[in-house]
């Protein structure tokens, strides 16, 4: 049997790219992350993640429930009481991103060492050798 051919990162149709949009955001990591320590309210997901306002929490949610990644269930109930958890795919998808959280509290100092180095070099340069942001 012939494996099927995955076209190349670079390809607008990689599926790795359409997950990297997916998951490339800090709030869908993190959202991850919490939602890896088992079933949650919307209220607790939101309450742990901190600044994130409430419509930027469900889209994030909605688009991890349209990929499989996460489950939601609505109780019929009033107050309304909804909870997502993380599917099968979900459980191993938040298995490598707690990998990299560990691996980046692991090197923390590392890169804090580097982004100060950065900086004193930055300031040593002239204003027209600074690249923009834009």
């Amino acid at each position: 049997m012939i494996a099927p051919r995955i076209p190349a990162l670079s390809s607008a149709v990689c599926p790795s790219r359409s997950m990297f949009r997916l998951i490339g955001d800090r709030w869908t990591l993190l959202a991850l992350l919490q939602l890896e320590q088992g079933m949650r309210r919307f209220a607790d997901i939101r309450r742990g993640l901190g600044t994130i306002s409430a419509k930027v929490l469900a889209e994030k949610l909605r688009r991890l429930e349209e990929n499989g990644i996460v489950r939601r269930r609505v109780y019929d109930q009033s107050p309304p009481r909804v909870e997502y958890r993380l599917t099968a795919l979900g459980k191993e998808l938040a298995q490598h991103v707690s990998r990299l959280d560990h691996w980046t509290v692991q090197n923390a100092e590392r890169i804090e060492r580097s982004r100060r180095t950065f900086s004193r070099s930055q300031r040593s340069r002239t204003p027209w050798q600074i690249p923009r942001p834009w």
